[in-house]
């Protein structure tokens, strides 16, 4: 018998996000795409935690989650420094730990897709590089000092405080605040889920 956690493909067929994840996923986008380069990573990564993968736009089959779609943005930026600069996206180039980075990446979706031989694993494992390979580039962009890593530590300390705080809630009251607040509590067919539903 085939394992029933061994699938991919599939999945909801029009999109579910909701109104204030989309405006917030749309100032997140214009902020990745237009902030200084040292302050990229300050929209990116509180939107690309607390936003539920549950909130998708689904074009023509293919589904954008929300941190793929501001991965996209990220990989626009990073392509437009590019072709705007003669200078080197990345501080220092590129280095034996990016080319290993990618080269995993690549090896990880060519496994797969030899594993499976279906046109779906390609579409998967295309999505796959999008989402590693575009936000290790975002934020090899984003970070090029130690001033920036500075900044990024803040950033993600912040954001853990807040789903730390989600988390006790919680705990607490068993009720999952975070994944409801933040737009996770949708149905398939984009009603809102009502609390004692989650």
């Amino acid at each position: 018998m085939e394992p029933a956690n061994n699938r991919f493909g599939g999945g909801i067929t029009s999109s579910t996000i909701h109104p204030a994840v989309a405006l917030a996923l749309l100032a997140a986008v214009l902020l990745v795409l237009f902030l200084p380069r040292k302050y990229v990573f300050v929209a990116f990564l509180p939107a690309a935690f607390l936003m539920t993968d549950s909130q998708v736009v689904v074009v023509g089959g293919l589904h954008f989650m929300a941190l793929r779609v501001l991965t996209i943005a990220g990989c626009i930026r990073v392509l437009a420094s590019k072709l705007a600069s003669r200078t080197a996206v990345f501080a220092g180039g590129v280095n034996a730990i990016d080319r290993a980075f990618i080269l995993c990446a690549v090896c990880a979706a060519v496994s797969f897709m030899l594993l499976y031989m279906e046109a779906a694993a390609a579409v998967n494992r295309a999505a796959y590089l999008i989402d590693t390979v575009g936000a290790y580039a975002l934020l090899r962009f984003a970070v090029r000092e130690t001033a920036d890593i500075d900044r990024m530590i803040k950033v993600l300390a912040a954001v853990s405080i807040v789903i730390a705080a989600c988390m006790v809630g919680e705990q607490v009251t068993g009720i999952n605040v975070f994944y409801w607040a933040f737009g996770g509590g949708v149905r398939l067919d984009g009603t809102p889920m009502a609390f004692s539903e989650l």
